[in-house]
């Protein structure tokens, strides 16, 4: 089941980038990135903001292992709440600039290319969204969502495999210092 929303979920993607066109999904791919990079800078530093807003469950550590294991859990749980906070902040903000830049996509000349290469780039924001949502859902403590989302499924355990870079660059974000 979850293999099938994470298909139409990419699937979507691409429909999306296509409908958008080449320059609106620059925009939008960008709100991931810039969102990323932003969010890994300051998270750490803003984490101390919800300590008192959101208290940490008292089985935060059950269900961890692996490289999870023996980790810092109260500090990352703070950093990942600090990190979802401010990339959705980021993306919204450069979201409403670049849906004043759709007005470029209609020329006729650029109008196909534009959109079958938003299409790619909507398939890479989708599949960068996915990402980060299955990473972090293995790393909060709600064993049975792990459960639930990896049991009987492929996609997401090839999701987060197969993109080692972001992996060991979250890891390092979350778990270090």
């Amino acid at each position: 089941m979850v293999d099938i929303i994470v298909g139409l979920l990419l699937v979507a993607g691409l429909y999306m980038g296509y409908k958008r066109g080449l320059i609106v999904q620059l925009f939008y791919l960008g709100t991931i990135v810039i969102g990323y990079i932003v969010s890994m800078f300051f998270s750490p530093r803003l984490a101390f903001l919800f300590t008192d807003l959101i208290p940490i469950p008292t089985d935060v550590t059950q269900g961890l292992e692996g490289v999870y294991k023996g980790l810092n859990i109260p500090s990352a749980y703070y950093r990942i709440v600090s990190f979802i906070v401010i990339f959705i902040l980021i993306k919204i903000i450069i979201q409403i600039l670049a849906s004043i830049l759709g007005v470029i996509r209609k020329l006729p000349l650029i109008k196909t290319t534009d959109r079958l290469l938003g299409a790619i780039l909507g398939f890479l924001e989708i599949y960068l969204v996915v990402f980060l949502i299955l990473y972090l859902v293995t790393v909060l403590p709600t064993p049975e969502w792990k459960t639930a989302i990896f049991t009987n499924s492929t996609l997401p355990e090839y999701i987060l495999e197969n993109t080692p870079i972001l992996s060991k660059s979250l890891i390092s974000l979350f778990f270090n210092k």
